[in-house]
């Protein structure tokens, strides 16, 4: 079993062009968490009834002012996912999570378990709108952690997110199993043992 244990990277993109907030897939039950990636959405839509923490904190989203966007994405050396704070406009506050393709199957889905209780965190805290009052959340509720970036940060909470999500998904194998075979166009292959770091710029 690999270990549940992830860290966010927390950083200010302000340069990346972020879509309009109507531009959610037709297909897509969420206004606010926005998967990007088809195989991954696939296996959140079908798994997340299965996990009542997963549920809750895309509850909780689709009630903020945020709107994330999950991608794949190749991560910096030693990282196997990372929150990333876009921007603040017109009344909402994008963030984008990003999952290494190397994580896979239920490991990808608990991985954004813990991304997306970052998201909740900030999300809460309606003082977060750039890179220092997020920095400044996490000075308060979370840990430096070690990272080739200048600042890394995780919080127990998220930790603890990722290990219910890991362990309602364990608790539901078969479920997972199956939807994994569905949707083995994707390679699903056992992930390598994440590294943790975190970083805020």
């Amino acid at each position: 079993m690999v270990p549940q244990t992830f860290l966010i990277s927390l950083i200010v993109a302000l340069a990346v062009v972020v879509p309009a907030a109507g531009a959610a897939t037709d297909t897509s039950p969420y206004r606010r968490v926005r998967q990007m990636d088809l195989v991954l959405d696939a296996l959140v839509h079908s798994l997340a009834d299965s996990s009542p923490t997963l549920r809750a904190s895309i509850d909780a989203l689709e009630r903020s002012d945020l709107i994330v966007h999950v991608v794949r994405r190749r991560q910096p050396a030693g990282i196997i996912g990372s929150t990333v704070f876009v921007v603040a406009a017109g009344g909402v506050r994008y963030l984008r999570i990003a999952i290494s393709p190397d994580v896979v199957g239920a490991a990808a889905v608990s991985l954004l378990g813990h991304e997306l209780h970052h998201a909740v965190e900030i999300a809460a805290d309606p003082s977060v709108i750039d890179a220092a009052s997020l920095s400044a959340l996490y000075e308060r509720i979370g840990e430096h952690c070690g990272s080739t970036w200048r600042k890394a940060y995780d919080s127990p909470a998220a930790r603890d997110a990722g290990r219910d999500v890991a362990l309602e998904l364990r608790r539901g194998r078969v479920a997972v199993a199956a939807e994994s075979r569905r949707v083995r166009h994707a390679g699903f292959t056992p992930p390598p043992s994440p590294r943790h770091h975190a970083s805020v710029e």
